[in-house]
């Protein structure tokens, strides 16, 4: 019997990186749109493939009698599409198998199976230029969960996603559906000229690392989303963003050397703005509808801040320890505030006083604020994250905060056991790197020992212990994350069911004593804080 392999390498793009290994596709995940003869007599087969996030790398094919069974290797990240030709198909083949299926026949028309999901016609989302990269995401200050970081976003739909390695103005206007476009610069890649960029339905535009001309000339009506990070250090022309964006609301620049026009933002609809990098004047924000706004990596010039004070923020994030004079914060109405006040030598929690703050999370490097932490007991607190900060361990106590977290912070008190104890509406702690003050001078680092913990509503930790003993005395304990390296006995778990648990144990050791894991993760998620 005679056996002919055929091997193809698919055009495909990683899209998303990992540690998967390369394993046999699925027959039932191969959806063929099109299996049919060419004039030269090649047998030309079209399709995608269906299991999400994974996509063809490699087709093989055998000979069985009369017919052709046609094997996939499949990897992670790659593209699903499913082209595949068999050159000058023997006279003798009258079928082409993948499983079961059989998708050519010489003698028959109509053999293709129904497709399990309808075939795509449009290309919603184009990304060009580096392979295995994986945007930076726009971290506007909405909830981070400090405790257990955030779960991965699910993919967008592959099916309406295709891939280019060059960019070329007429192939991407030819894709008049397309609502998302990234462009990521690579070696061959440094340069894009947008002027005759017309994609009436674009929505999201992406561009990275790369030297972009013409965008102020570009027709994109509808964009709602722009993110721009250049991280080139000579400046080649500032990009300049169109002047008709009447629904833009998302935007976030992380620029270096002037290569962004900012003024290009004046008069826009923006809800939510991140800006990193330079970026010092802020005039451009007048009358801007900003609900939501973060600022890092810029230089502070006196008195550019207070524009802040006339726009209609609800969340305001800033990261730069040269911000000396925080008065522009008196009389916002925030309900989200994230800061680092490591230089200031005039912030206080009395400039908070009267805000509808929920959230507060406050860097503040070794500062004591004492007796003015008593004008924000009014506060609507919900969550308190501190670091490097002498903690407020009287406000703590009076207020109605359900997530609260300390990270390298002072006490005063040398049992700060006492002070979670009284939190009546506590129910996510995370804790540790604590130094107990004597005299206002470090004196002892904080016991990690959790003995005489004890609650009725705390459902989260994460902190550093010996031993899981004082879990007994939480029943509504359902996540746990412990920072310690050391092996620790899950024993005081047992018979218990949680969601998650994250710190080194014996997976045998959970059988043995009936623990239940809903969704198990071995390694710590990284702060952010």
């Amino acid at each position: 019997m005679v056996r002919i392999v055929f091997t193809l390498l698919l055009f495909s793009v990683l899209f998303l990186s990992g540690c998967y290994s390369p394993r046999v596709a699925d027959a039932y995940n191969f959806n063929v749109t099109r299996a049919e003869l060419n004039a030269a007599g090649d047998l030309e087969i079209e399709g995608n493939y269906l299991e999400k996030a994974w996509g063809i790398t490699e087709l093989r094919g055998k000979v069985s009698q009369d017919a052709i069974l046609l094997s996939g290797v499949i990897e992670h990240g790659k593209s699903n599409v499913i082209r595949h030709c068999i050159a000058r198909i023997p006279a003798y083949i009258n079928q082409v198998k993948i499983g079961s299926k059989v998708i050519w026949d010489r003698h028959r028309k109509n053999v293709l199976p129904v497709p399990a999901v309808p075939a795509v016609k449009k290309i919603a989302v184009l990304k060009i230029g580096r392979r295995n990269m994986d945007f930076s995401k726009v971290d506007f200050p909405g909830f981070i969960e400090i405790f257990w970081g955030r779960d991965p976003e699910k993919n967008a739909d592959v099916q309406s996603v295709r891939y280019l390695d060059f960019f070329d103005v007429k192939t991407v206007n030819g894709l008049t559906d397309l609502s998302v476009l990234e462009i990521a610069g690579t070696e061959n890649l440094r340069s894009v000229d947008l002027s005759s960029l017309d994609l009436p339905e674009l929505k999201k535009l992406v561009l990275y690392n790369v030297e972009v001309s013409g965008l102020e000339k570009a027709q994109i009506p509808k964009l709602q989303e722009f993110r721009i990070d250049d991280f080139r250090s000579v400046p080649l022309g500032k990009v300049v963003l169109p002047e008709n964006l009447p629904e833009l609301r998302k935007v976030s620049i992380q620029s270096f050397a002037g290569n962004f026009d900012f003024n290009s933002l004046e008069g826009k609809p923006i809800e939510k703005l991140q800006i990193h990098g330079d970026c010092s004047r802020f005039s451009f924000l007048k009358g801007m509808p900003l609900k939501e706004l973060k600022l890092s990596g810029f230089r502070v010039v006196p008195g550019e801040l207070d524009i802040l004070k006339t726009l209609p923020l609800e969340k305001l994030k800033l990261a730069s320890r040269r911000i000396t004079q925080w008065g522009f914060l008196k009389g916002m109405k925030l309900k989200l505030l994230d800061i680092e006040v490591a230089g200031a030598n005039d912030f206080s929690p009395a400039l908070l006083e009267g805000m509808p703050l929920e959230v507060l999370r406050l860097y503040t490097n070794s500062r004591d604020f004492g007796e003015a932490w008593q004008h924000c007991r009014d506060l609507p607190l919900k969550e308190l994250i501190l670091r490097g900060s002498v903690v407020p361990e009287k406000f703590i106590r009076q207020s109605r905060i359900e997530n609260l977290a300390l990270i390298g912070n002072f006490w005063r008190s040398s049992d700060p056991q006492e002070t979670f104890i009284s939190m009546s509406d506590l129910k996510h702690l995370a804790v540790w790197n604590g130094i107990i003050l004597r005299n206002s001078r470090p004196y002892s680092k904080m016991v990690n020992k959790w003995d005489r913990l004890s609650s009725k509503k705390l459902e989260s930790i994460r902190l550093m212990a010996k031993d899981l003993s004082f879990a007994k005395k939480l029943p509504s304990l359902t996540r746990i994350a412990l920072q310690n390296k050391a092996v620790i006995s899950p024993a005081p778990l047992a018979n218990r069911s949680f969601d998650c648990l994250l710190f080194n144990f014996d997976e045998r050791e959970l059988m043995r004593h009936r623990i239940v894991k809903h969704s198990p993760r071995r390694k710590l998620p990284p702060l952010d804080y």
